[in-house]
């Protein structure tokens, strides 16, 4: 989880035990002894309990957004990151015997290509009653169809994963940095739901990128909504009209513009325009105008409050589950002893 060699943890710890002790460690041959273990858990910033966890998740097949830019090293630390918060979320879960199961209405349904993608999120949104109106938090949205979303620090390369747990857990791992940008922070959740419900493993791996891009897009601007706002065909947007539809969806200017050539509303050359405009004036990553909104995964949190006030878990097992410090743990909640 901290990207360290086995060489680098034993120059963390100071070299109190060897390399090739550390990996009898790793390999299970054998046990740190009471000594050792308290510098173990501050160098690698993890409670004694994490040493002692029973509770162990095996991760399905993983798909990253970006996956070129990250090392291998960087793509572990992403996965060993995920499995620990996994654990104390499904744990937590357990513990108070709650469980929840993702609908998927769009099984066994396999998309040609981008007009049946396009189908296909209008088809969920209809499934589960959303409407046409923008999404407030889509996150929070995820996790009551059953989702578990997790919010973790990163990489700043890093943008989402997601994967399934024992085939039956759907998870979605979503960059912090992206804060900074709700924006692409709602995009990439949605891209990652695209990978969960849709049937595209037999496409390559940028098409599958693409029709992801894709679902996300048509469920954060519906082509319906898009043209009552601005019409059914048009010579030209204004950037004025870009930003509102930002500002209220939650999507990209340039999302914008691609779910406007989708829908036949303007030209590709007139997309293209827009897009050269774009990239001359601000880059190829930034944009002008912000979306002002919540972006957050609170159910894990809801859960562990509850398990605390009904005293199904103590309080310090309520802060391992957190993954802090008892003293840490307390300061969030505010809990004066």
């Amino acid at each position: 989880m901290h990207g360290l060699s086995l060489e680098g943890l034993a120059g963390k710890l100071q070299h109190r035990v060897s390399r090739q002790s550390l990996y009898k460690y790793e390999q299970g041959i054998m046990n740190p002894d009471d000594a050792l273990l308290p510098y173990l858990c501050q160098c690698l910033q993890v409670p004694p309990d994490y040493f002692y966890r029973e509770f162990t998740v095996n991760l399905g097949n993983i798909f990253f957004r970006k996956l070129e830019k990250l090392t291998a090293t960087e793509q572990k630390v992403a996965i060993e990151k995920t499995r620990d918060f996994l654990e104390r979320y499904l744990e937590l879960e357990s513990l108070l015997g709650v469980h929840v199961e993702l609908h998927n209405p769009l099984m066994g349904k396999k998309p040609k290509d981008l007009i049946d993608v396009e189908g296909l999120a209008l088809e969920l949104r209809n499934a589960f009653n959303l409407g046409h109106d923008p999404f407030g938090n889509v996150i929070e949205l995820l996790e009551g169809l059953g989702i578990r979303v997790l919010e973790l620090e990163l990489h700043e390369d890093f943008s989402g994963m997601s994967t399934w747990v024992e085939g039956k857990i759907p998870v979605i791992v979503v960059n912090k940095v992206l804060d900074q940008k709700l924006y692409r922070k709602r995009f990439t959740v949605l891209h990652e739901l695209g990978h969960l419900l849709l049937d595209i493993q037999e496409f390559p791996e940028k098409e599958q990128e693409r029709l992801c891009d894709a679902f996300a897009g048509a469920l954060l601007l519906p082509s319906a909504s898009l043209k009552e706002k601005i019409g059914d065909s048009r010579r030209n947007l204004l950037d004025r009209e870009l930003l509102m539809l930002k500002q209220e969806f939650g999507i990209s200017v340039r999302a914008v513009l691609y779910r406007a050539k989708q829908a036949g509303i303007i030209s590709e050359h007139e997309f293209k325009e827009h897009m050269i405009a774009l990239s001359k004036r601000y880059g190829k990553k930034d944009e002008p105008g912000e979306y002002i909104g919540i972006e957050q995964a609170n159910r894990f949190w809801h859960l562990l409050y509850r398990a605390l006030a009904e005293t199904v878990v103590s309080e310090s097992k309520a802060a391992a589950l957190a993954g802090m410090r008892l003293a840490e743990f307390r300061d969030e909640i505010n809990v004066k002893k």
